[in-house]
């Protein structure tokens, strides 16, 4: 049961309520407004200070390319040819639209490293073309270099510049007056501004100009540039393709993809007919030495045939090749034979066991004894598997191949000795045949020769001409391979800001922020918080709930509970329960008493209640003085005794009687009702306070007249209640428990440590206190918990406050 109940604690103080986090986020409901009203105003702030971005795109076909590499040209000419029809595919065409060199030149044409801007009311504009008042040519200013000033129109075509910035050195000091069309001198050189005569509507007053490195200006707009296959499907076979340009000035994204189109192309037709001009000057060059080569051939063969005088060379030449041909076929195939046979006949000699197969041979009568041979092996072989190497069989088996392998050699000797004689006769006859060959091999050899290069360079040369005129046709013939299908076109509306997706996605950071500080101080505290943290880590009955005043809850500037600080007086201490009062706290110290009443059995004598903690500051005193305030009303006759003879917090709220219970259990006086006042809130209620403290209050307790003195006024009255001190701190309650019936003790929301729930379960396991009940004090009201929500639903809802 302990392990159960421990484990049951550690759980609930480390679990997540969700519930609780719902009724925290409805109690301060308040934070969300501010939240969702300060997110959704910056993120507006931000959708107005972003300079907004817009989307242009053209599609364009992209023709087949036949000629686009030179490595690809290579290819064609082993495969094909010099020219061919493949098509390279659209990805090569894609990174060289988007290829560093084409941007610059782009960028170069349309002077897009000089921009133009004005300051608007929440972020820069920007000027071009017709919006444009003016052009400026920088002169002497560099492509890599950065240089901005701002031109101010005086009137009369006058003009003021300044805030002039070169490199890393501003002359914001600096003016310089001038007027359209003059050459004015800056300190980065000369400029002439110029007016430009199809501007429309009016201008800023105010116009910077900023002249960026050239290379920067090619970064951006490459970033910009996106070309994709079809619709952006990377699977699309498509050879159209999309151009696609985000920029600020909408205008501006639409004449960089018109001009992109028109330097790709001119590109390409310039890399095309600079091919075209290369391949004739290789195929007339080719040409000229051909000629060459075919006049040179088509000599020699004509003075060959006239000085031998012989019409028909290859007919002789081709018979006494082909007969020696086939004697040395002959001879190669006996060389093999011979030299398996000696193969044989080594391993026949050198072998070193009778285990070891012999190959065979392309003589019959050898192959079959080598053949007898394997065979006895074989069986040798499972002789000895059988019966091992003394088998019987063995003598026997081994004799037969001794007697093989000398028949095998013997053989042998015989085919190689039948074998040389063989080649001899054929070496003969080939001897025969090349004095035939040896006649005319030169002359054949040499003619042969001259006609296969006769051949081979009257094909090229029929080859090359055909290529010539068709190379020349591609020239006059040749058009772009670019064709628009879709001009440059979007919308008006900017794909950047989004000021829907950038509100709501501050609507949803302003809603999530609040939830999430909620939720951290919701984990952050460690302390009770409730009724609800003891009913689920302890199975010890809970006798009342005490609230907090709703004016007392203090908190944070961020709204967390302060925790009671320990040893300080509770901060409602006094009486607060008076006849008649129907508020929180009067009603809650109401059922506090119905549950006392119907715990108790009630008979002659009193009930004798003691009320502990574990924690100073936990509210004992003002539990004890109300609930002995409560009960007094009702009728029954109290008795509050200050049980805590080392500080006497009960006496304190009391400012007559100097003498009391310690007086009584040191001797000094032994009438008690000298001692025992009765309060002037109630005529039920009387009071017992600790008198002088004394210095040994653990002895005085444990005297005879103190269960002299419960014995007696157990008989006087119905309801006897000692505020004691907490029990962790000194031994005293635990002596005065002995004469008690029933044990409250109190635990207050934000002081004690939820960690000490399992010490209390122990304690109510262990039965150290007789009838041991709960009261939970302190239980924070309309703080935003679902405690102080129960509070105010219970008791102001339903009663009519």
């Amino acid at each position: 049961m302990e392990n159960i109940n421990n484990t049951k604690a550690k759980e609930t103080e480390s679990n997540f309520d969700i519930k609780e986090l719902l009724f925290s986020c409805l109690g301060n409901w308040y934070w969300f407004v501010i939240s969702i009203s300060l997110a959704v105003g910056i993120a507006y702030f931000k959708v107005l200070r972003t300079v907004p971005v817009y989307s242009r795109s053209a599609k364009v076909l992209l023709k087949p390319d036949e000629n686009r590499s030179s490595a690809k040209d290579l290819e064609n000419v082993l495969n094909s040819g010099i020219m061919s029809n493949s098509s390279y595919g659209n990805v090569n065409e894609m990174e060289i639209m988007s290829s560093l060199a084409i941007i610059t030149d782009v960028v170069q044409r349309m002077r897009l490293n000089v921009e133009y801007t004005y300051k608007g009311r929440f972020h820069k504009g920007y000027l071009y073309e017709s919006t444009l008042p003016f052009t400026v040519d920088f002169i002497d200013l560099f492509d890599n270099e950065r240089a901005s000033f701002v031109v101010t129109k005086k009137g009369d075509g006058k003009i003021k510049l300044s805030d002039i910035s070169f490199r890393e050195t501003s002359y914001k000091d600096m003016s310089v007056n001038g007027a359209f069309g003059d050459t004015i001198k800056m300190p980065f050189g000369r400029i002439i501004i110029k007016n430009n005569e199809y501007h429309i509507g009016n201008s800023p007053k105010d116009i910077r100009v900023t002249h960026y490195p050239l290379m920067q200006m090619t970064m951006a707009f490459k970033n910009r540039l996106h070309i994709v296959k079809g619709n952006g499907d990377k699977r699309s076979e498509s050879d159209v393709i999309s151009i696609i340009v985000n920029d600020n000035i909408p205008q501006r994204a639409s004449d960089f993809i018109s001009m992109l189109i028109n330097v790709y192309s001119e590109s390409w037709i310039k890399d095309r007919n600079q091919k075209v001009r290369n391949t004739a000057a290789f195929i007339n060059q080719r040409l000229n030495i051909l000629e060459n080569d075919l006049d040179t051939v088509d000599s020699k063969m004509a003075t060959f045939k006239s000085d031998l005088r012989m019409p028909s060379i290859e007919a002789v030449a081709t018979i006494s090749v082909t007969e020696n041909n086939e004697l040395k076929n002959r001879i190669l195939s006996l060389e093999d034979t011979k030299h398996m046979l000696l193969f044989v006949k080594n391993d026949i000699i050198n072998i070193t066991g009778k285990d070891k197969l012999l190959p065979s041979t392309s003589s019959e009568a050898t192959d079959k004894m080598i053949a007898e041979y394997n065979a006895l092996i074989m069986k040798r072989n499972d002789a000895i598997f059988v019966g091992g190497d003394n088998d019987p069989r063995l003598s026997s088996i081994d004799a037969k191949l001794d007697y093989f392998a000398t028949t095998i050699l013997a053989s042998i000797e015989r085919e190689t000795k039948s074998i040389d004689e063989m080649i001899a006769i054929y070496k003969q006859q080939e001897s025969v045949t090349d004095s035939k060959v040896a006649q005319s091999p030169m002359h054949t050899k040499e003619y042969s020769t001259m006609g296969r290069q006769q051949k081979v360079k009257e094909a090229l040369y029929i080859y090359l001409l055909q290529k010539r005129e068709e190379n020349e046709l591609s020239q006059a013939f040749t058009a772009y391979n670019v064709r628009v299908v879709e001009n440059p076109w979007g919308s008006w509306v900017p794909i950047m800001p989004l000021p829907v997706k950038t509100i709501m996605l501050g609507l949803v950071i302003g809603f999530i922020i609040p939830i999430g500080i909620l939720y951290i101080k919701q984990i952050s505290i460690t302390t009770l918080r409730g009724r609800k943290d003891v009913e689920d880590a302890t199975t010890i009955p809970i006798i009342g709930e005490v609230p907090q005043k709703p004016e007392m809850n203090k908190k944070s500037v961020f709204g967390f509970l302060k925790k009671n600080k320990k040893g300080k007086k509770d901060d409602r201490a006094g009486i607060i329960v008076k006849e008649g009062s129907r508020d929180m706290m009067n009603e809650a110290f109401r059922v506090m008493r119905t549950n006392i009443e119907f715990m108790s059995n009630k008979n002659d004598e009193a009930v004798v209640i003691v009320v502990t903690s574990f924690n100073p500051g936990s509210g004992k005193t003002f539990i004890s003085l109300n609930m002995a305030m409560s009960l007094a009303i009702k009728g029954e006759k109290v008795l509050l005794i200050d049980g805590d003879l080392r500080h006497a917090s009960t006496s304190k709220y009391f400012t007559y009687g100097k003498k009391g219970f310690s007086n009584y259990l040191n001797g000094q006086i032994d009438d008690l009702n000298e001692l025992i006042i009765q309060s002037k809130q109630s005529t039920n209620m009387y009071v017992l306070p600790v008198g002088v403290i004394p210095p040994n209050p653990t002895e005085l307790l444990l005297s005879d007249k103190m269960t002299e003195m419960m014995e007696k006024i157990r008989k006087e009255y119905s309801f006897i209640i000692l505020d004691c001190p907490p029990i962790d701190i000194v031994a005293d309650t635990q002596i005065i428990e002995k004469h008690a019936d029933r044990t409250f003790f109190v635990v207050r929301a934000g002081l004690m440590e939820r960690s000490l729930i399992p010490d209390l379960q122990k304690i109510y396991d262990d039965n150290k206190f007789k009838n041991m009940s709960l009261i939970v004090n302190g239980t924070f009201v309309m703080s935003g918990y679902r405690y102080g929500y129960r509070y105010g639903y219970r008791y102001g809802y339903r009663y009519g406050y």
